[in-house]
């Protein structure tokens, strides 16, 4: 157990990582300051409040501006960053914008709260570049990083990660504060008790309630396979762990090694819960790809491992198995989209 007087600023507190790593921390024994964009929002912060007065709320209603950010890191020894854009019809220019504006807003209230150590959220989509167009056989590993980022969210990803290292290595910090950055691939598991489902769980959900099914299919989908349970232990580990040399990027992937498609997913889910077979989108909706194979394997995540002093991380079967429990759970497929038969 931890000093129960460390605190540990965390921000995303809300979304589907963000609940475990609080929970974590909580059951370590941290005390937690969690930003949230409204403290009045009793559905979106239902699950934290049940985590109980070990966690104080914090506002901080645009992650753009600077308020409600020193109130967070007052105080604390941790800044755990989570908070970035996801979904939005900005344009690039202004998705990175926001993306990089929260990063550098967070990290420099930690650093005039005196904050010691950071643990960022970034993703694969800051790792995965062109590397395969000279080596098709490559493995994503912590070394890579995104050379030709493809999509809005990609660039910005990407972009919040260069400025926090840049950050990190400004004379203004000069060794006073240290960063490590987690890179999750698409991330499933259980909900917790009271959290409101959202991000990366409503894409499984739509595929095994009929949503996909009534469109047609799948939307093609492939990527490495994240644990929330599995990249929650990542942040506390990471934030626990010493520094590593001025210098060093401390980086770790929180994916599968293995990549799959979302197809893949749905027929795990499907011999798990076979009562599901009647709404499941059991293929994709564009015929070319019908035989798809996702590659195996495809990220290289040993560094990780041995930062959680396991062999493997969580199996995918078993990620997906949670999660489904979960959905049924708490009644997120009680309700399912009838899908109209031609």
């Amino acid at each position: 157990m931890s000093d129960p007087t460390t605190v540990v600023a965390v921000t995303g507190a809300s979304g589907l990582i963000g609940g475990h790593v609080v929970a974590l921390l909580v059951k370590k024994g941290y005390r937690v300051h969690a930003a949230v964009r409204s403290t009045e929002d009793n559905e979106r912060n239902a699950h934290l409040r049940a985590l109980g007065d070990a966690v104080t709320l914090f506002c901080v209603p645009d992650i753009m501006q600077e308020t409600g950010f020193a109130e967070l890191c007052a105080g604390a020894t941790f800044l755990i960053h989570m908070a970035s854009p996801v979904v939005s019809d900005l344009s690039s220019e202004e998705f990175v914008k926001l993306a990089t504006s929260g990063t550098l807003n967070a990290l420099k209230a930690a650093l005039a709260a005196g904050v010691s150590r950071v643990v960022l959220t970034a993703s694969m989509a800051s790792v995965c570049g062109n590397q395969r167009e000279t080596d098709d056989n490559h493995l994503w590993s912590p070394e890579d990083f995104n050379d030709a980022p493809s999509s809005a969210y990609s660039l910005s990803k990407t972009r919040a990660e260069e400025c926090a290292w840049e950050f990190i290595a400004s004379d203004a910090v000069a060794g006073k504060m240290s960063l490590a950055t987690i890179h999750p691939g698409c991330c499933f598991g259980p909900l917790l008790a009271e959290q409101r489902i959202s991000s990366t769980m409503l894409i499984l959900k739509a595929a095994l309630d009929g949503t996909e099914k009534a469109a047609g299919g799948l939307e093609m989908r492939a990527f490495g396979v994240a644990d929330v349970r599995d990249v929650a232990r990542v942040h506390v580990a990471a934030m626990e762990k010493n520094a590593e040399p001025a210098g060093t990027k401390e980086r770790y992937l929180a994916t599968s090694n293995d990549q799959f498609s979302i197809l893949e997913l749905v027929k795990m889910a499907v011999e798990h819960k076979p009562e599901l077979a009647d709404t499941a989108a059991m293929a994709f909706k564009d015929p070319e790809y019908a035989d798809y194979e996702s590659r195996k394997p495809s990220s290289d995540n040993s560094k990780t491992c041995k930062l959680l002093g396991v062999e493997h991380l969580t199996p995918v079967v078993d990620t997906i198995r949670a999660a489904v429990h979960s959905l049924h759970e708490y009644g997120h497929l009680d309700k399912p989209v009838v899908v109209q038969e031609e």
